[in-house]
């Protein structure tokens, strides 16, 4: 009887509306290119937008399903699951670890099963902060 009323309890307790887990730190959200031309270039479709739920490319995006935000000695740092949906499906879930470096590169690693560092040989991801989105000031991804 104790137990049924336990979990009448448990049931019955208020669910907190924010998600259980850290968002992607406010520092990460801008819009990236590969380099600093494609960052000036209005044609430019090869950019990454970072927002506090996904990161969004042009066609696909990786929407944060866990993350845990920390400080590296290499610099601020989100290790996540992430679900990656691409223009048509989705594909397969994937640990991402994301690094700012220094203030104008971000670096994204592919971690490796449920050791929460890099997976050996994937290499690194890396994408160059524009400073103002696009050269008229805007952002081309949501």
């Amino acid at each position: 009887m104790r137990i049924v009323a336990l979990a009448l309890l448990i049931v019955a307790m208020p669910v907190d509306a924010h998600p259980q887990h850290d968002a992607i730190p406010p520092v990460f959200h801008v819009v990236y290119g590969r380099t600093a031309a494609s960052c000036n270039d209005a044609e430019e479709i090869a950019l990454l937008n970072v927002t506090a739920g996904h990161l969004a490319y042009y066609e696909a995006g990786e929407y944060l399903v866990i993350g845990v935000a920390f400080e590296s000695s290499n610099g601020p740092s989100l290790n996540g699951r992430f679900v990656v949906r691409g223009e048509t499906m989705i594909l397969p879930d994937a640990n991402l670890r994301l690094v700012l470096e220094t203030p104008n590169r971000l670096v994204r690693y592919q971690l490796a099963g449920d050791t929460g560092e890099p997976a050996p040989g994937t290499g690194r991801d890396i994408w160059i902060r524009c400073p103002r989105g696009r050269p008229d000031g805007t952002c081309p991804i949501v």
